[in-house]
């Protein structure tokens, strides 16, 4: 073969071309854990902004965001709301002697009354509302027929602000939430008001006929008077609970969620590495050192590899004049696996709980984790107790006789071990009631096993 004239030009050309055709064949549009919810996602500086001066508002829907992006979120919220099997116990206290007869006919009524609110489900799913929302609003709804349900409030238009003498958070709803745009005019939402009890349908029309010539038009739109417009919900009929403050009580946990999300797509990419292979095509030289092919040769060569390639993802090809090495990538690897180790664990660290409860390696430490677990669903479960107690004896307290309800620090982990340590009690002679409501069975039930209630 002749001996050809370097042509640095021509050499730069092609050297460009057998990176764009390349380029071309094996170019992929990046995926990434996210992809399907960029919409959601926000920047790590923007959850830490969030998190550190967001308001109650925006630190709702950061964790909404995450209940619906992050299995590991929604789970730890569920396992800390569903972990209290919400068991209740109600005493009746006697100021003077009342007879038998009439202090179980309350307390049968008090109990027949919490049997039909369906507690059990009800605060589990509230509890985890709170968790979420840092803050649960609703209204108990009257459906006629000794029938009551739990109906939900939006908590844009809610607010609380102090407590009653009875220690309930007083609830306050924001009457525009009936009040809708059309056509550059206010009306009504009918269908949303005829579902509210009549005293929020009344103080609503009351509130709209306010509205005449009070609407002012701002730079963020129409805008409301605010005379008025916040309905002070009466004592039994408003919820407003939370632990605490009305912030989410797990909400610093996105924040380690979102690192460990970044180091799981840093994983996902060496393990896409470690399946990528290169086909290196080596020109061949003469003993001289001359390339044994013109460049332009080299060039359709390298194209007729990519050809037959270009259906293979998982292989490159790489054409070169001269030598080349790979530097082995295992070490940074294995660096990598044990940052994202410490990221999970700092992720359960952050939520105060143990790995282990959904990746089980050990059974001491999850025993001891459960254990502080429990002490907390315990201790957030009481928030509930006020507002039953304050149902049951504004309904079916009688002159002498009141009650107390107590959720009982039963959990789905210790329902043996406490039913065991009441029927011990039961044996030196404390109420045998507790032991089987310990066992599942409700108290309705358990009194009228026996004509005298039992216990």
């Amino acid at each position: 073969m002749e001996k050809q004239e370097r042509d640095f030009v021509n050499f730069k050309k092609v050297i460009g071309d057998i990176a764009a055709e390349s380029l071309n064949t094996y170019y992929k549009n990046p995926k990434t854990y996210w992809a399907n919810n960029s919409a959601q996602r926000r920047t790590p500086e923007e959850i830490e902004e969030i998190l550190v001066r967001g308001d109650d508002t925006q630190l709702r829907e950061l964790s909404r965001d995450y209940c619906n992006l992050s299995g590991l979120y929604s789970r730890l919220l569920t396992y800390f709301s569903t972990l209290l099997t919400y068991d209740i116990l109600v005493t009746p206290k006697m100021m003077k002697d009342v007879g038998k007869e009439k202090v179980l006919g309350a307390l049968n009524g008090a109990l027949n009354f919490l049997d039909s609110l369906d507690l059990e489900k009800e605060l589990s799913r509230i509890m985890f509302t709170i968790l979420q929302d840092g803050v649960y609003y609703g209204l108990l709804k009257d459906c006629g027929n000794d029938k009551f349900i739990f109906q939900d409030l939006d908590p844009r238009y809610c607010r609380t602000r102090y407590k009653s003498s009875n220690n309930l958070a007083v609830l306050e709803l924001d009457l525009t939430y009936f009040i809708k745009i059309e056509n550059r005019k206010y009306v009504t939402k009918i269908d949303e008001l005829n579902l509210y009890p009549q005293f929020v349908v009344d103080a609503y029309k009351k509130y709209f006929k306010t509205l005449s010539g009070k609407v002012k038009t701002g730079k963020d739109g129409l805008s409301f008077p605010i005379e008025n417009r916040w309905l002070i919900i009466p004592e039994g009929l408003g919820m407003a609970f939370y632990y605490r403050d009305t912030k989410p009580l797990f909400a610093n946990v996105i924040k380690a969620i979102e690192d460990l999300n970044d180091y799981k797509g840093l994983e996902k990419d060496l393990d896409t590495q470690d399946l990528k292979k290169i086909l290196l095509e080596q020109i061949p030289m003469n003993d001289d050192g001359e390339l044994l092919f013109t460049l332009d040769e080299a060039l359709e060569l390298h194209r007729a590899i990519l050809n037959m390639l270009k259906n293979n993802p998982d292989v490159d090809v790489l054409t070169t004049f001269c030598d080349t090495k790979m530097l082995d990538v295992q070490d940074s690897k294995q660096a990598n696996r044990d940052n994202l180790e410490k990221m999970e664990r700092s992720v359960y660290n952050e939520a105060g709980v143990s790995k282990n409860l959904f990746a089980s390696e050990g059974t001491v430490a999850l025993e001891y984790s459960v254990t502080n677990d429990s002490a907390l669903a315990i201790n957030m479960a009481q928030i509930f107790e006020p507002f039953i107690n304050y149902l049951i004896n504004e309904k079916f307290a009688i002159k002498n006789v009141f009650f107390v309800a107590t959720i009982l620090p039963i959990t789905h982990y210790n329902r043996k071990e406490m039913f065991d340590l009441y029927l011990k009690g039961a044996q030196y002679g404390y109420s045998k009631l507790l032991a089987g409501v310990a066992a599942g069975v409700k108290q309705s039930n358990l009194i009228n096993l026996k004509p005298c209630g039992g216990g």
